[in-house]
């Protein structure tokens, strides 16, 4: 395969992989909503539907680490500069995650992210 061709191939996966974070996003806000109406069947409803988007990200991650290995060092680095495109936009995102609803209902705690993150990840290595 040749180098432009992989590159773009690895450019629409971490497009693919933006779109999954996005998505993440908006399944975090409606299993909030989902807690705070006491819906417990929606939640866990919620949390496979997160996991499947997960375990979609964790494909498209891998095909760009994969292809990326074929690619020469300057290819490489170029790409770089997208990823960290991505990063920035995962930053934003957790952030207005973090902020969404809770600015409006002063008695509830802000959440943290990293720590959000982190259950995620153990519900999906409970499955």
């Amino acid at each position: 395969m040749n180098t432009k061709k992989t590159k773009q191939l690895i450019l629409d996966s971490l497009k693919k992989e933006e779109s999954c974070f996005k998505d993440l996003i908006d399944k975090i806000g409606e299993q909030k909503k989902a807690i705070e109406g006491k819906d417990e069947v929606r939640v866990l409803e919620i949390i496979e539907e997160k996991n499947t988007i997960i375990e979609i990200f964790h494909f498209h991650e891998g095909e760009v680490n994969t292809r990326q290995q074929s690619l020469p060092l300057e290819e490489i680095q170029s790409l770089e500069q997208e990823e960290s495109n991505i990063e920035e936009l995962v930053e934003t995102l957790q952030e207005e995650s973090n902020s969404q609803d809770f600015s409006e209902n002063g008695d509830q705690e802000e959440p943290n992210f990293e720590e959000f993150v982190k259950d995620l990840e153990q519900e999906e290595t409970d499955l």
